[in-house]
């Protein structure tokens, strides 16, 4: 949770970051028309990794099953 602004992010990451270096707003998962699809988010200043490959801030890549996500230093795996 931000206390100044009181934003509380919808994943809550602290437990796997504790650094602190993703930010409460370091990327976003959208569902459109039965598509997901993550972009990273203005001021996500460590990188957000799609299999390897560093995204655009503000551009939206398609995400599949099983894909590698990294956010900053975080690995995850989609799945759906």
């Amino acid at each position: 949770r931000d206390y100044t602004t009181g934003f509380v992010p919808d994943i809550d990451l602290t437990k796997e970051d504790e650094e602190k270096y993703i930010s409460r707003k370091h990327s976003k998962i959208s569902y459109i028309k039965g598509k997901f699809y993550i972009s990273e988010e203005p001021g996500a200043v460590n990188g957000t990794f799609l299999n390897g490959v560093k995204l655009s801030t503000g551009v939206k890549h398609e995400l599949s099953d099983k894909e590698e996500l990294t956010l900053c230093h975080l690995n995850l795996s989609f799945k759906f």
